[in-house]
């Protein structure tokens, strides 16, 4: 059995700037000196924890996802990440709610 190599990537954050966390991270896992079999980011790694969320969740075809699909592809690594995703809505729309 082979052993499993994971890397924690922490670091300061861009806050609300994806864009730049995503190159910034990107420039981290390039530099990274073994290949890891899983390499876990910091939560919300993409915007640190913003003061409106929903004007930065993306939905599951949304940037940070095809980001994270590129990186896994060139790495050949597994990815742990956390991101703001947009809430499917389950309960029925309420008129004093949906108002605003």
């Amino acid at each position: 059995m082979q052993d499993l190599k994971i890397a924690y990537v922490q670091s300061d954050l861009f806050w609300e700037n994806p864009a730049a966390n995503r190159k910034h991270f990107e420039s981290i896992l390039n530099g990274l000196k073994t290949q890891p079999d899983l390499i876990v980011l910091p939560e919300t790694f993409t915007t640190g924890f913003p003061v409106d969320p929903n004007h930065f969740s993306e939905t599951s075809s949304g940037e940070t996802i095809d980001w994270m699909k590129a990186q896994a592809k060139k790495t050949s690594s597994g990815y742990n990440r956390k991101y703001l995703a947009k809430a499917r809505r389950f309960l029925p729309k309420h008129p004093n709610l949906d108002a605003a």
